[in-house]
């Protein structure tokens, strides 16, 4: 397990490996996998990087 906030790092990973925690409103820490967010497995295809998704706001959670 490793935590980052680095954007180079996570684009050498696959959505499949990576996992957001965010607290939700009611302040409950959430997870996500990445690839389970929507928009997220198109754009690679399309050649983005996770990292670059996640700095552009793709992940739904503030970083």
């Amino acid at each position: 397990m490793v935590t980052t906030h680095s954007p180079f790092f996570i684009n050498g990973l696959r959505p499949a490996e990576v996992r957001v925690l965010y607290r939700d409103a009611q302040g409950y820490t959430r997870v996500q996998c990445t690839a389970d967010i929507q928009g997220i497995p198109e754009h690679m295809r399309a050649g983005a990087l996770l990292g670059d998704l996640w700095v552009e706001g793709f992940f739904g959670v503030e970083q």
